[in-house]
């Protein structure tokens, strides 16, 4: 079985701590023990220089006058090892996954490996909301999730497990920009 996580953070205001916190993660050197970077791709930014891609993202939703809420969508694919053994499988896959989205969104990928137990290998997919061609924003909800997630599964064979994971920033490090009444 392969997991889908959808992170979401709550009360972040603008979203731009998440935000660049997110963008920042993809390319960060040092990870976890026994965590190992394996590719970092971008889809209509640079994919060299974490600060220059979050400034061309945001540069979109600054156009779009969209830089409020759903600043990021953070997906997480955990690919199962009994479909997924090597590390250009995982690259692979994930730049087919990143290809539901690469037409009208800006994203980045990273593609680590992991012991997790049944997974080896997992995907960061860090989305801007902001639609390229219309300025709209991602809708973010279950169905969307399932689309995903079916997407996953027609690629893989593998049912695709879609989880939807809401985290504090605090609990991240981050500000909480929310006014309280």
């Amino acid at each position: 079985m392969d997991i889908l996580t959808q992170k979401r953070i709550t009360n972040n205001g603008d979203g731009a701590g998440y935000f660049k916190h997110c963008v920042c993660y993809a390319y960060k050197e040092k990870l976890d023990p026994g965590e190992m970077r394996v590719e970092t791709k971008g889809y209509g930014v640079c994919d060299i220089d974490a600060l220059y891609t979050y400034e061309e993202m945001y540069s979109v939703k600054k156009y779009y006058e969209k830089t409020g809420d759903n600043p990021v969508m953070h997906f997480v694919v955990s690919y199962d090892n009994k479909t997924v053994r090597t590390a250009e499988a995982a690259c692979a896959l994930t730049q087919k996954i990143a290809m539901f989205f690469a037409p009208d969104y800006q994203l980045i990928t990273v593609v680590h490996k992991e012991d997790q137990g049944h997974s080896d290998y997992h995907a960061h997919i860090i989305l801007n909301t902001v639609n390229l061609k219309t300025g709209k924003l991602y809708h973010s909800g279950s169905k969307e999730l399932f689309e995903l997630g079916m997407f996953i599964h027609n690629l893989t064979g593998n049912f695709c497990k879609c989880i939807i994971k809401y985290e504090n920033p605090k609990k991240l490090g981050l500000k909480d920009t929310t006014k309280s009444k």
